[in-house]
């Protein structure tokens, strides 16, 4: 039995590790320490785009929620496109090999300046996608926050 979650421990870091690199792939950036901060910009950043790169049918969900949760939100506008974005939150998104959790990268970036805000790696059980989805927006908005000066 140990053998068997020190398998599964080694196949999720695995998998996290591929999704640090896609995200970042992705985002055309190179990873920078986690807590490194853009410029401040003048006035409130309110407009955010969500860009999600899925694998399976829970990944793609996630992506969803937290789009509809952007949406949704008093303090932040969703935008189609991260051209018109002052923040995007990158989403890379793999299943876990035991199909009970996905393993997921979030990572913001300041849309116009191109620069690494902040980013988060975590797995995320199905039945808790919803949760997990929340956190992310949460997250979203207390970048937004950080980058407006709002502290």
């Amino acid at each position: 039995m140990a053998q068997n979650d020190q398998h599964t421990t080694t196949t999720i870091a695995k998998t996290a590790a591929a999704v640090i690199a896609t995200t970042a792939a992705m985002a055309g950036l190179a990873l920078l320490p986690a807590q490194a901060h853009a410029q401040q910009q003048p006035g409130p950043v309110r407009d955010v785009a969500v860009v999600a790169e899925v694998d399976g049918p829970q990944a793609e969900r996630l992506g969803a929620l937290v789009t509809e949760g952007i949406r949704k939100s008093s303090s932040m506008r969703y935008q189609n496109a991260a051209a018109k974005a002052q923040l995007t939150v990158r989403i890379a998104t793999m299943s876990a090999q035991d199909a009970g959790s996905i393993v997921y990268s979030a990572t913001w970036v300041a849309s116009r300046k191109d620069t690494l805000i902040d980013r988060q790696l975590a797995t995320c059980d199905v039945e808790r996608i919803a949760a997990c989805a929340e956190a992310v927006v949460a997250k979203t908005d207390a970048v937004r926050v950080a980058l407006a000066g709002k502290k």
